[in-house]
């Protein structure tokens, strides 16, 4: 479980500083303004995040990783123009997505616990085995279809996992017991 915190925290970290980026993209002028009103909701945007990260049972840390996930390829997928091609200066913010996506998904496979989960975890295996390699090739020919394919299976899988930690964390405790164990 500590390592799914810590690639949530990590995640989280790299949308901070992505917004951060942002902001100095800004004219000078409006930037210290916007800087000085924009800091006490990030601190209170980053306080959250971590208490939420800190405070989540291992079903919804997954499906915080699997929102993750989802987050980065359809930012990816949106890079995409009208004539399903990307432009030469979003090749880079691509690929940079696709490889987020891509730890996530294998963060999300070395956590398997194969002795407890059974076939599940060996099907999960399966699939995670899938998505990254069908993410390699998605990198290297940077075909939208495939790319909406995968997308679309792993938001299937995130609704799963939604109301599986939704289910288990009103359960009675005997119920949770018997839940998947994926802590690594």
């Amino acid at each position: 479980m500590k390592v799914i915190k810590k690639i949530a925290k990590l995640f989280f970290q790299v949308t901070e500083n992505q917004i951060r980026v942002n902001t100095f993209l800004m004219r000078p002028l409006t930037r210290s303004i916007y800087m000085e009103d924009n800091m006490a909701y990030q601190n209170a945007y980053t306080a959250y995040q971590r208490t939420n990260i800190n405070t989540a049972s291992q079903g919804r840390l997954v499906v915080l990783l699997y929102e993750g996930a989802v987050k980065n390829l359809t930012t990816a997928l949106n890079l995409f123009g009208d004539d399903d091609k990307l432009k030469p200066k979003d090749i880079e913010t691509f690929g940079n997505h696709m490889q987020k996506a891509q730890a996530i998904i294998t963060e999300l496979q070395v956590s398997l616990d194969m002795e407890k989960g059974g076939d599940i975890a060996k099907n999960l295996m399966s699939l995670y085995i899938y998505f990254n390699e069908e993410i390699m090739s998605i990198i290297i020919n940077r075909d939208k279809k495939k790319l909406g394919t995968i997308l679309g299976m792993i938001r299937d899988l995130t609704d799963s996992w939604r109301q599986i930690a939704n289910s288990t964390a009103n359960a009675p405790a005997a119920k949770v017991s018997n839940a998947l164990n994926i802590e690594g």
